[in-house]
């Protein structure tokens, strides 16, 4: 739900789009999986997902939407000194802004098995700032990601709020 009042807007939202693919591959999902402390055997085990109702051992539910990108990442000397790739995020954001997770939303279209490829297009969809009493003027920034496997099917939806201090 979009709350903002129009007249805060700092400008349109930025026509860049970030695309990235990415391989849901069984090792990195099961890793996944046990890092987020959830055993379900879906998630290891093809006769339990197939007795569960789904074609194949899916990935757990949260892995993509835990991707900011898919790839080996910048040296070392390529960082912000927060540790995150200098390019990481939408250009409307300045590399040497402080960013704080403002939350996400995820609406789950249809499970992602483990083996399939998806393609994920990040736009930025919002930017508009609000005042803070304590850290003067923030912006937020609203990302949507749309989340297609191989063959077309749009398997999830995302919409990351940013919020920034320039």
């Amino acid at each position: 739900m979009n709350t903002r009042n129009p007249a805060d807007a700092t400008s349109a939202p930025d026509p860049d789009v970030r695309k990235f693919t990415l391989p849901i591959d069984p090792v990195q999902a099961a890793r996944y999986a046990y890092a987020a402390t959830d055993e379900n055997p879906v998630y290891f085990d093809e006769s339990a997902a197939l007795a569960a109702g789904y074609d194949g051992v899916i990935a757990p539910p949260t892995f993509v939407s835990s991707m900011l990108d898919y790839s080996a990442g910048p040296p070392e000397s390529g960082l912000k000194p927060d540790g995150v790739a200098q390019d990481c995020f939408p250009a409307i954001v300045r590399p040497d802004a402080r960013l704080m997770g403002g939350g996400q939303d995820i609406e789950f279209v249809k499970p992602i098995r483990q083996g399939d490829v998806v393609e994920v297009t990040r736009t930025v969809v919002d930017h508009y700032r609000r005042p803070s009493a304590r850290f003067g003027e923030l912006e937020f920034v609203v990302v949507e990601s749309q989340v297609v496997r191989q063959d077309g099917d749009l398997v999830m939806r995302i919409v990351d709020t940013l919020i920034v201090k320039q």
